[in-house]
């Protein structure tokens, strides 16, 4: 019989996973291939960053997930920032610093090609005034998304929440960040609710790995696999 729409565990074993216990952001970044950024551990100090690989184990003949550490900058108190990949870099935009209980503008990039982290910029104030217009001002929420050429981050940045909106082309000539609107959002969030057939699954990140695979990463780090049933397919039935 035809499957449910949903997303279903697949048995899939992954490769160098242990000790993982904090999930930040999971963003695909190719074809079978997704970057995780996680990790909350004091005694490290900083993050820890990996690239997630699908690959075919001629040994097992199945598919398994293989991990790349690389390592991280990002300070271990940093959290609630949106990650975003533009082309062959992936950028990290804002968040809270827990250790003083500020909201930050940091911005990270990591080159995918070179696999190092950089920060482009750092500028730590909460007003809604940026340096000549230059940078992003410090958000409580945010969201990053891209159209085209152009990387966009939208949220609230002040005590009395009003809205705005800043587009950012990596390779105008500098780092110049352009308000765009201001007005009142609706609260930000990117909690994703998944209904499985056999009941009901709460998957806190997940992301495409490839057509009919996805991969998620819960808050406690347990990583799953899954395959993808899309209304309407030939794979799938609807309910009555």
């Amino acid at each position: 019989m035809p499957r449910l729409p949903g997303l279903y565990v697949t048995d899939c074993e992954v490769r160098g996973w242990e000790g993982i216990e904090y999930t930040d952001a999971l963003v695909q970044i190719g074809e079978n291939q997704a970057l995780w950024i996680g990790g909350f551990l004091e005694s490290q100090r900083e993050k820890q960053s990996m690239i997630l690989t699908r690959v075919y184990d001629p040994v097992s003949d199945a598919m398994v997930i293989e991990t790349e550490h690389i390592e991280c900058p990002m300070s271990y108190s940093t959290n609630s920032f949106s990650v975003v990949r533009m082309g062959d870099k992936v950028y990290v935009l804002g968040g809270t610093d827990m250790r003083i209980a500020e909201c930050i503008n940091r911005v990270w990039v990591l080159d995918l090609g070179s696999r190092e982290w950089e920060c482009i910029g750092d500028r730590r104030t909460k007003q809604r005034e940026i340096d000549n217009g230059t940078w992003i001002p410090a958000m409580i929420e945010q969201l990053a998304f891209v159209c085209g050429d152009t990387l966009y981050v939208a949220g609230f940045d002040s005590d009395t929440y009003p809205g705005s909106l800043f587009s950012y082309v990596p390779d105008n000539g500098g780092d110049q960040w352009h308000e765009i609107s201001n007005s009142h959002w609706d609260d930000i969030g990117e909690w994703v609710s998944i209904a499985l057939s056999e009941g009901s699954l709460e998957v806190e990140y997940v992301c495409m790995l490839a057509e009919g695979v996805a991969i998620s990463v819960d808050q406690g780090g347990t990583l799953m696999v899954m395959d993808v049933v899309l209304p309407g397919g030939d794979d799938s039935v609807t309910r009555d």
